[in-house]
């Protein structure tokens, strides 16, 4: 296996933890598995491997919308992390076109 190999206590749907692994390569999730990794970890990590949700269309959050500038950014950031996103990108809702440019 090549890559990076990540060995932890993993997250499943159901939301409880057990040893698993995860396998990357490059970019991309190449294998994740339950047990014992298939090879000796690059990693051991003692907190929890979780999912993360990547959002395409991020409006606003928290009261702000992505047009406000550095701190709404901020407070969305702050806001969609509570809730399990792990990244995100601001989508410019419609606006008079002195608020987007």
């Amino acid at each position: 296996m090549t890559g990076l190999l990540i060995a932890g206590r993993m997250v499943d749907p159901r939301g409880s933890a057990a040893l698993g692994w995860i396998a990357i390569d490059g970019d991309r999730v190449a294998a994740t598995g339950r047990g014992r990794p298939p090879g000796t970890p690059d990693i051991d990590h003692d907190g929890l491997i979780a999912p993360g949700l990547v959002d395409l269309q991020v409006n606003g959050a928290a009261g702000h919308d992505a047009l406000e500038g550095g701190d709404a950014l901020d407070a969305i950031d702050d806001a969609l992390a509570r809730r399990g996103v792990t990244s995100w990108l601001a989508a410019m809702p419609t606006a008079e076109d002195d608020r987007i440019a």
